[in-house]
């Protein structure tokens, strides 16, 4: 996937944000930046309809505080997510810690790393 493509979807994490019919959010195979991870975090603190998030093979610079963002503020708060895909991604270890973390706190998410 292109750089074009990865700044081209921004729009999508931002309509998302309002959007009550989107359940299903797939950003697998994308280059996710900092920036995106910024937008989705506030959109998922907002959204309560998403049920499914795909950030599977997302792997960035960015990624682990990216992963660790969404962990400690919005999926905290957020309750209508169910799934959340992380597979096929590398992680430091504070990320794992936190991902496990998470998953004491908001029981109805399952994550799959």
């Amino acid at each position: 996937i292109s750089d074009l493509f990865c700044i081209n979807f921004m729009p999508i994490i931002e309509a998302f944000e309002y959007n009550k019919s989107i359940i299903n959010l797939n950003l697998s195979y994308n280059m996710i930046d900092n920036n995106h991870y910024v937008c989705l975090n506030n959109a998922l603190k907002i959204n309560n309809t998403l049920q499914y998030l795909n950030l599977r093979h997302t792997n960035s610079q960015e990624m682990h505080f990216g992963i660790w963002t969404l962990c400690t503020e919005s999926l905290i708060i957020n309750t209508s997510l169910l799934d959340l895909d992380l597979s096929h991604n590398s992680f430091y270890n504070e990320t794992v810690y936190t991902i496990h973390e998470l998953q004491n706190i908001n029981q109805l998410i399952q994550i799959i790393i």
